[in-house]
């Protein structure tokens, strides 16, 4: 089952153009916890997750660094049972893990993968197209080589789909484009320090988008510059003032994403759970803590949203949020849209 609203991401950036009503993390509710599973039997520890348009679901692990594709976990998880993976790249050299991942419009995925800044163990930037083949026109055959000297950690795509921002573990903020692999280009230093660990884009009317980033479990915001104007991101904001910045160690794959369907920014943060940020009126709406009913969530890292999935049996439409809890479990929580969802077809 492919949900049948696999725009609907898409559709809700073209609501916003269009100044049709929003919606809002308040009028579809909090997120509840729904079921669990356990991840690739040799991933030790899961440290980023996506899904493309037609749901395939992608994830990451710690060194060596390996990129898993499943087509039917949303089918298999709504059917109660495990979901399958395939491995589509491993990295034996990058061996702290790839710590960066996005997916694009047409289903390019973008990873990345950390080494530790020695001869043969460098990081990369590798660009896979929907089959999940290498594409040949990025990089070298796929791949961009990041040097001895730079250090990978999160990565997230502009607004307009050109260039891929990855942010280094020293606070330093590279581009990528994103067709071609051109080269990686250090446009600044967010001096968000070496414990910065994940980064997410949040779409802004005229391309001035804002970047969000997991410094150790607390989020910091980052704008100054826009799609065109990477160079210009100088402007470093803490926020979530409440929130203790967790264990600085490299051990802790800490994790941020955008949510468009509710215009949030979900984190993890390994000793408070995971917590969803609202940017206009700057709190926390939702903090989770438990991994099911009376089990905490320890050690959250990978996070990651899904709009508008249909439940095969009764029609209900869900939001999921996956969180990857020690690396080697997943949960997944849900909420029933309380809101009319507006006909994909209808927008084209």
């Amino acid at each position: 089952m492919k949900r049948q609203f696999a725009g609907l991401a898409a559709a809700a950036a073209v609501a916003v153009a269009l100044s049709l009503p929003a919606t809002t993390h308040a009028q579809n509710g909090e997120w509840e916890f729904w079921t669990s599973f356990t991840t690739p039997e040799e991933s030790a520890g899961v440290l980023r997750m996506a899904f493309d348009s037609q749901d395939n679901m992608y994830l990451t692990r710690s060194g060596p660094s390996r990129l898993y594709k499943s087509v039917d976990a949303i089918d298999q998880l709504f059917a109660g049972e495990q979901p399958t993976f395939e491995t589509l790249f491993t990295d034996e050299d990058a061996v702290n893990g790839m710590m960066g991942l996005a997916v694009d419009s047409d289903d390019n995925v973008y990873a990345v993968a950390d080494g530790d800044g020695t001869e043969g163990q460098e990081a990369v930037v590798a660009k896979f197209d929907a089959d999940g083949d290498l594409v040949t026109d990025f990089g070298d055959n796929g791949l961009l080589a990041g040097g001895l000297d730079v250090r990978l950690v999160g990565a997230a795509l502009t607004s307009d789909e050109a260039t891929l921002i990855v942010h280094g573990t020293a606070g330093l903020l590279y581009s990528v484009d994103a067709a071609t692999g051109a080269e990686l280009v250090e446009e600044v230093d967010t001096e968000a320090g070496g414990v910065t660990r994940d980064i997410a884009v949040r779409p802004v009317d005229g391309g001035d988008d804002e970047l969000y980033l997991n410094r150790s479990g607390r989020l910091y915001r980052v704008t100054g510059g826009s799609a065109t104007d990477i160079s210009g991101y100088d402007q470093v904001e803490a926020l979530t003032p409440g929130l203790d910045e967790g264990d600085p160690g490299w051990a802790i794959r800490y994790s941020v994403s955008y949510f468009a369907a509710d215009d949030v920014i979900i984190f993890s943060n390994i000793d408070s759970g995971v917590h969803v940020y609202d940017p206009v009126e700057d709190e926390i709406v939702q903090t989770i803590t438990e991994f099911g009913t009376g089990t905490p969530l320890n050690e959250a890292t990978g996070v990651t949203a899904l709009h508008a999935v249909e439940d095969p049996d009764d029609g209900t439409l869900y939001d999921l949020l996956f969180v990857s809890q020690n690396g080697t479990a997943l949960a997944v929580y849900r909420k029933a849209l309380e809101v009319s969802v507006p006909d994909w077809d209808v927008l084209h």
